[in-house]
């Protein structure tokens, strides 16, 4: 038996709500994973640190769930944050047109450790 549009709408309508749930359970857990790292990083290496990391975060129009790494990725690249000389950046083009970046920017916050997340600008 086939079924009808409405039994269809409503098995999309009942599919976009469970997705929309699960998108919801994974960036309140992405928030809180991302909430506790930043504030690990402010009690461990101090207000300015955090600071200059959310600034170049900010700058660099980074989202997404924050890693811990022991190598970092991509081309170290000079900048002037009190805290850090410079940032590893990997990235490559987003579009055809050349106006578009995406990737990965990773701050070292010890020896042997970076704090790496993705970036989309």
């Amino acid at each position: 038996m086939e079924k009808t549009l409405d039994e269809i709408e409503l098995e999309n309508k009942k599919i976009r709500a469970e997705l929309a749930e699960e998108g919801r359970i994974y960036y309140a857990e992405e928030k809180r994973w991302n909430s506790r790292v930043l504030k690990a990083i402010g009690n461990q290496l101090g207000k300015q640190f955090l600071d200059d990391v959310v600034e170049c975060f900010n700058e660099s129009e980074a989202y997404g769930k924050l890693e811990l790494v022991r190598k970092p990725r991509g081309k170290w690249y000079e900048e002037h944050y009190e805290s850090f000389a410079g940032i590893w950046v990997d990235q490559w083009s987003g579009d055809n047109s050349g106006d578009s970046w995406n990737g990965y920017v990773c701050i070292e916050l010890k020896k042997g450790l970076w704090l790496k997340t993705y970036y989309s600008m």
